[in-house]
């Protein structure tokens, strides 16, 4: 970026808590209380390995549920199969 004169600062925010929430449909809110609720639930996530999915499944792990229990539906695109952590 440099040598086409477009110069960057990065600023980064380390905080005790992570940016990432988990958002519940209104009609779910009462039955999603924590990970455990997730279980066998569509979840939507940007990418396998991204900072969302991994927030979700450890959320559930930490629930004591494995996050392959839910169904992941990824970017734009519906995907059926559960994907790798």
């Amino acid at each position: 970026m440099q040598t086409k004169g477009q110069h960057l600062m990065c600023i980064t925010v380390f905080g005790r808590y992570p940016a990432n929430v988990l958002v519940v449909r209104k009609s779910e809110a009462g039955k999603i209380k924590t990970g455990r609720g997730s279980q066998g639930k569509k979840i939507g996530v940007s990418a396998p390995g991204s900072s969302t999915h991994n927030f979700v499944a450890g959320l559930m792990e930490r629930a004591g549920v494995s996050y392959k229990d839910a169904s992941f539906n990824l970017g734009r695109h519906r995907h059926s199969r559960q994907s790798p952590r």
